[in-house]
């Protein structure tokens, strides 16, 4: 595996769409824990101490069940390609960043996460800057704001949004306020003070909130302004709250690619129809088709599996994804 502070997909040389990830955490006692993922896309299998575990929560936040004592966290992440990202120009490594990005962190909750509601809204004039002022009730030109709902009338632009936090009894643990979906980027302030921002919509995120900004007597305001690039936008989907009383970062992750090289002439072995897997390999099996004809039948070439994966021919041709059923070819793993 190589060390890499740059996680995302192919710094190892590997351009697959397949990654590993592996590192040690260490858990405080029996119990059970979120995975904090900056960003985990597009889809993740959690594997701990070599045996594949089930998860809830989706996205970047997998909770997982674990014993006091050290662990060893692997993570398999394979993903979709791109959409067409019509509206953006520059790099694509930040605003669509396959695998893993950014800090992870082992995080236990302090109850469960509260939703945030009575939002509010009004057209933004400028861009955002380090601090924005807090708005009184019934301050003037805010109207109220249904989640969900589009904000700018499908025209470009920035707004604002506001609302007052649930009261949050984490006591020397951490904050975390997660995004379902923004359309289609953010800055979020807390309390007036700028502490994150995301750029790209339909993507979950979170941001923490420090201490620092947080405002243990008083009641907490989050504001966001929402930049639309293009069509509909505002808060497309349901935030939420969550205290942690206990939070530690995952380091020292290494990297390798795949279940192996799709391209291989060796390494494959015949399956048998009992075989069973709880782990991603590689299926490869041949096909005769006779030549196609303008007039008469065409074959349709129909792959059932149970579960998500990745279909090549030929041996390089073009990537499909379905769901359900049995498929028995051969396999190369590792």
């Amino acid at each position: 595996m190589t060390k890499t502070e740059d996680w995302r997909n192919g710094p190892d040389g590997d351009l697959t769409a397949d990654a590993w990830y592996r590192a040690t955490l260490q858990a405080p006692a029996d119990g059970r824990y979120t995975l904090q993922f900056h960003s985990a896309r597009d889809r993740v299998q959690l594997f701990v101490d070599g045996a594949r575990v089930a998860t809830e929560g989706e996205g970047a936040r997998p909770e997982i069940s674990l014993t006091a004592g050290k662990h060893t966290l692997a993570v398999f992440t394979a993903h979709d390609g791109r959409d067409k990202l019509f509206n953006h120009i520059g790099p694509v490594d930040t605003i669509d960043a396959k695998g893993l990005s950014g800090p992870v962190a082992l995080q236990q909750g302090d109850g469960p996460a509260q939703p945030v509601t009575g939002w509010k809204m009004q057209p933004a004039s400028g861009e955002p800057g380090d601090t924005v002022a807090v708005a009184t009730d019934g301050a003037p030109g805010w109207t109220e704001y249904t989640i969900g709902n589009d904000a700018f009338d499908r025209h470009r632009g920035g707004a604002w949004f506001q609302a007052t936090l649930p009261a949050s009894g984490a006591s020397g643990g951490a904050r975390n306020l997660h995004w379902e979906s923004v359309d289609d980027d953010a800055v979020v302030y807390l309390n007036g003070k700028r502490v994150g921002e995301h750029s790209g919509w339909n993507q979950p995120f979170d941001v923490t909130l420090p201490d620092s900004a947080w405002n243990p007597a008083t009641p907490n305001v989050v504001t966001v302004y929402v930049r639309n690039t293009d069509g509909t936008g505002g808060i497309s989907k349901p935030v939420t709250l969550t205290a942690y009383r206990y939070t530690a970062p995952i380091t020292g992750w290494r990297l390798r690619g795949g279940p192996g090289d799709p391209l291989a002439k060796t390494g494959w072995t015949a399956l048998a129809p009992a075989d069973r897997f709880d782990h991603p390999q590689f299926f490869r099996t041949t096909f005769t088709v006779a030549p196609l004809t303008d007039n008469g039948a065409h074959p349709i070439w129909r792959v059932v599996t149970t579960s998500w994966q990745s279909v090549h021919h030929n041996p390089r041709g073009r990537r499909r994804h379905w769901p359900g059923g049995t498929l028995h070819p051969r396999r190369c793993g590792r």
